[in-house]
């Protein structure tokens, strides 16, 4: 509320009124003025639901991404696991044979690589995955409480 110019009172507001209200261009004018105010306020609060929508949006793509990612890592993990479980059945005193070959993500690592080192990567890459949905979590609990 904006304070009253100097020399008027807060009850001088009522004077003016009733006295724009005698003619019918102050009718008109104070009808016209509210319905402007109100298109304004209605724009803004259209804008701002827009804004939210699309920062949901944006939220549930990200965790959708990154869900898929998960079971990605968790199948490649898997796989992981039944290698080593093989590698473990062979045993030290095996005669040396060819390490069985696992099926690696052109974007996990390249072919050179050993399974230790996917190992590695696979568990740093868990660990990230973590930390963000960690993160997800407490974005989504400061924005919507």
């Amino acid at each position: 509320m904006t304070p009253a110019p100097m020399g008027l009172c807060p009850s001088d507001y009522d004077r003016i009124e009733a006295a724009v209200l005698e003619t019918e261009r102050g009718r008109w004018f104070l009808t016209e003025h509210a319905r402007r105010c109100r298109a304004e306020d209605t724009a803004r609060i259209l804008a701002a639901v827009d804004r939210l929508e699309f920062r949901v949006a944006h939220a549930d793509a990200a965790e959708t991404q990154a869900r898929a990612q998960a079971d990605r890592l968790a199948a490649l993990l898997d796989e992981l696991a039944q290698s080593i479980a093989s590698l473990a059945e062979i045993g030290p005193s095996a005669p040396a044979a060819e390490p069985p070959r696992v099926a690696k993500a052109a974007h996990l690592a390249a072919p050179e690589t050993s399974l230790v080192d996917n190992a590695g990567e696979l568990e740093a890459r868990i660990a990230a995955l973590a930390h963000l949905g960690q993160l997800g979590r407490e974005s989504r609990f400061r924005r919507f409480g």
